[in-house]
């Protein structure tokens, strides 16, 4: 049996996921807010030009082809980053494989349409499907100002509440340039269950008045999740104490405005920050991984 690493190599493995968490947030972000406005690419050609992103899409992080789970407040979105090299023409070709597949694999949301969802679906209207043989759904796709494509499957209109649908929007992606004729393809899904299953790594249980503001779980059985609330900082302390147990606390630091928890069990690790804020809130962010995976950290 190999001995546990020391706590700074688990600080250093959690900080470097950390990271690759934040660029996946704000890659994530950033495609999430370009997803809505393809509702937009079908109704008017777009004159302004995208950002350079090559930058940040050309990092090399360890989620390609893993999907991300992340969840604002209740709801969930899981992004996938696919590196491809190849012309124009092997980039549309793989666009239309990863749609597909997202039509193939994904479920109608159960909950009903919102109201920007029905404003794409309107949009989408206009816009003639790709010519695939598919009961399944549809796949549209466009090319300017970035190579982009969204995803519907067929529903019963009966089945929408009398929405009067007849399809649903299931996923969206759209290619970034990170090279010359090297892509980054950012394929997004409006519900994240399948990624979460697929983690195979226990919730993470917030103390009595904290609530989820953002998380982010992925494949691999990474999380990191921003909590908000009112509380007492012992009391939120001693909480997580009893949701980890004693016997996993490698570390713990514990003062009146902040604490700073690392706990080691035998399925993952974690590290807990929280800080009392000027309004007398408290917020705190957690950071966990595996803890086999520990084994590999150097």
């Amino acid at each position: 049996m190999k001995p546990s690493p020391p706590p700074s190599s688990l600080s250093a493995k959690l900080t470097r996921r950390a990271i690759d968490l934040f660029v996946i947030g704000f890659v994530a972000v950033v495609g999430l807010s370009v997803g809505s406005q393809l509702i937009e690419w079908w109704r008017t050609d777009p004159q302004g030009s995208m950002p350079d992103l090559s930058g940040l899409v050309g990092a090399d992080l360890d989620w390609n082809r893993t999907p991300i789970a992340m969840q604002f407040g209740d709801a969930a979105t899981s992004i996938e980053r696919i590196p491809l090299q190849g012309d124009p023409k092997r980039l549309d070709e793989e666009l239309t494989k990863v749609a597909r597949s997202v039509v193939d694999s994904s479920q109608p949301p159960a909950a009903p349409p919102t109201e920007a969802e029905r404003e794409w679906l309107t949009a989408l209207q206009t816009a003639p499907p790709l010519l695939w043989d598919s009961t399944l759904g549809n796949v549209y796709r466009r090319r300017d100002p970035l190579p982009s494509f969204v995803a519907t499957r067929f529903v019963e209109p009966a089945d929408n509440d009398g929405e009067g649908l007849s399809q649903r929007v299931v996923g969206w992606g759209l290619a970034f340039p990170s090279g010359p004729e090297q892509w980054t393809i950012y394929s997004f899904r409006p519900e994240a269950a399948r990624v979460a299953e697929a983690s195979a790594v226990r919730d993470l249980v917030l103390p009595d008045g904290a609530r989820r503001v953002t998380q982010m779980r992925g494949a691999d059985g990474c999380q990191w999740l921003v909590f908000q609330g009112r509380g007492d900082l012992a009391g939120w302390v001693q909480q997580f104490d009893d949701s980890f147990g004693t016997k996993a606390v490698v570390s713990k630091s514990v003062g009146t405005q902040s604490a700073g928890l690392k706990y080691r069990t035998a399925e993952m690790v974690a590290d807990v920050q929280m800080r009392r804020e000027r309004d007398g809130s408290l917020s705190g962010v957690i950071w966990s991984t595996r803890a086999n995976s520990q084994e590999k950290a150097k």
